[in-house]
């Protein structure tokens, strides 16, 4: 719904760069909610456009190809900041990690092996210097200071005051 309101005008943006940004990393995220079905649940509806008709469910070949399709197009848009402004929000390294796992599944998914692909996403995360191990394994889950992780490449952030749930 928000990738067609701002298609048609309904949700401005402050010029088309951000426009173009802010759409790839809608598109990005929706490939990871259905990588999610995908992972879990095989079968099911793909909506890439609100309706109010009963959707029919796709295969899961289906959802795979649409998942892949859409992260190739659009990890070109995405950001390479690692951290900071991009702290919480799907960047290219998030986008090629999750392209890595959808590959590494092939096999799982759609029966074929997707190794190469698996090898050569995860190469270009390395390559980059974006991206790196931390040196302290519990540096990952401090309450602090996770914000400039070069490890960690997509988060949920939570605040207890600002932003209470589970």
């Amino acid at each position: 719904t928000v990738l067609s309101s701002i298609d048609a005008g309904k949700l401005p943006a402050p010029s088309e760069e951000v426009k173009k940004a802010g759409i790839a990393e809608l598109r990005a995220l929706r490939a990871y909610y259905y990588w999610l079905i995908c992972d879990n649940f095989g079968d099911a509806p793909l909506l890439t456009a609100p309706t109010l008709d009963l959707p029919v469910s796709s295969t899961r070949r289906e959802i795979y190809n649409f998942i892949v399709s859409e992260l190739k197009e659009v990890n070109p848009s995405l950001s390479e900041v690692q951290g900071g402004v991009m702290y919480g929000r799907m960047n290219k390294w998030a986008g090629k990690t999750l392209l890595a796992n959808v590959y590494l599944n092939a096999t799982v998914y759609v029966g074929e092996p997707h190794w190469d692909d698996c090898i050569a996403q995860c190469d270009e995360i390395i390559n980059s210097g974006k991206c790196n191990l931390s040196p302290n394994y519990r540096d990952n889950f401090r309450a602090l200071g996770t914000e400039s992780s070069k490890e960690i490449l997509l988060t949920s952030p939570f605040d207890r005051t600002l932003a209470g749930g589970n």
